[in-house]
C-alpha cells in the first residue's frame, strides 16, 4: 500500500515517540523562525515546499489534538516522557498567524510545566 507523505511521516517518524506531547514537541523544534519546516529526509524524498508543506500540516493537526486534550493527561505525558534533565518543553503552533492557538499552546506549555514542577518541589510539612 503506497501512503500519502502526511501518513508516511507519521508512520515512520511520528511513531517512535510514544506521545502527542512528545510528537508536537518533536514538530515544534523542526520549525525555523520563519515558518518552514526542517526535515532532511523530507525534503530529499518531497522536495522543499511539498515537505514544508506536509509537516505543516502535521503540526496543525497535532496542535489542534493537544487543544483538545485534558492538561492531566498532557500533564502525565510529560512526566513519562524522560529524566529530571530533560529539555524544557517548547510548544509552537504553526505559522498560520492564528494567534488563538498560539496562546493555547502557550498556556498549555506553561501549564504543564508548572504542574510538573510543582510536583518536583519539596513541601515544607505542615
Amino acid at each position: 500500500m503506497i501512503l500519502s507523505p502526511k501518513e508516511d511521516f507519521k508512520n515512520r517518524t511520528l511513531k517512535a515517540l510514544p506521545s502527542l506531547l512528545e510528537k508536537l514537541s518533536y514538530v515544534c523544534s523542526l520549525r525555523n523562525p520563519d515558518g518552514t519546516y526542517d526535515h532532511w529526509g523530507l525534503k530529499q524524498l518531497l522536495g522543499e515546499a511539498k515537505a514544508n508543506d506536509t509537516i505543516h500540516g502535521i503540526h496543525g493537526d497535532l496542535a489542534t489534538e493537544a487543544t483538545r486534550t485534558p492538561i492531566r493527561e498532557l500533564s502525565r505525558q510529560y512526566e513519562s516522557s524522560g529524566s529530571p534533565q530533560r529539555a524544557p518543553l517548547t510548544l509552537k503552533a504553526p505559522s498560520s498567524g492564528d494567534e488563538l492557538l498560539s496562546d493555547h499552546l502557550r498556556l498549555i506549555q506553561d501549564s504543564v510545566t508548572a504542574i510538573a514542577d510543582s510536583g518536583n518541589s519539596s513541601h515544607p510539612a505542615s
